[in-house]
């Protein structure tokens, strides 16, 4: 299972619009509303906010407008950056992304039961609340990228595709909660400890 997360980061040399992403181990992976850990290597650390697609079938090198064929069912999903292991410039070291338990995802709404051109998502991270954000252009966009990552390697069924990030929070802290729905749908529930 692959866990792939589209980066905001533009590389100066990136002529093709390539999308820049980095990936990451199952093993990283919580569900069910698990409470996320902070590491003690982690004296500062970034939660983000994704919507994440769920890949359905095996594929390579597909056409865009097929791309909706190989996604059966969208969430909302948590990465963690240990932001004080993060290098200057634009490298990522795998282990500010890469630990256990730095990546989350919610429950999963199946395609046909959403539509994304009306979508409207809201997240409460500690005490910050985000409301009604859209997510009308951005679920062809990730359908696009769904097919241009398609040539640089095979999707199988079970991998996730991350979103860039719908919203930050620079630093978290014990006991604080985050909450984040699609559609007054509540998809993702968990505690900071």
């Amino acid at each position: 299972m692959k866990i792939i997360v589209l980066h905001n980061s533009v590389e100066p040399d990136n002529k093709k619009s390539v999308p820049t992403f980095y990936s990451k181990v199952d093993s990283t992976l919580l569900k069910g509303g698990k409470p996320f850990f902070i590491p003690d290597f982690a004296q500062q650390c970034e939660l983000s906010i994704h919507l994440v697609a769920r890949i359905c079938r095996l594929g390579k090198g597909f056409s865009s407008r097929y791309a909706y064929r190989y996604v059966d069912a969208w969430t909302l999903g948590a990465t963690f950056v240990a932001q004080n292991m993060k290098q200057d410039g634009m490298y990522i070291p795998s282990q500010a992304v890469d630990f256990d338990g730095s990546t989350m995802i919610g429950d999963f709404i199946m395609t046909q039961d959403i539509d994304m051109d009306t979508s409207k998502c809201k997240m409460q991270l500690g005490d910050c609340s985000y409301g009604d954000i859209s997510l009308s252009q951005l679920g062809s966009t990730i359908l696009d990228t769904v097919s241009r990552l398609s040539y640089f390697f095979t999707w199988k069924q079970g991998d996730l595709l991350f979103s860039l990030p719908l919203c930050c929070k620079p630093d978290v802290v014990e006991n604080e909660h985050v909450s984040c729905e699609i559609n007054n749908r509540l998809l993702l529930d968990f505690n900071i400890k």
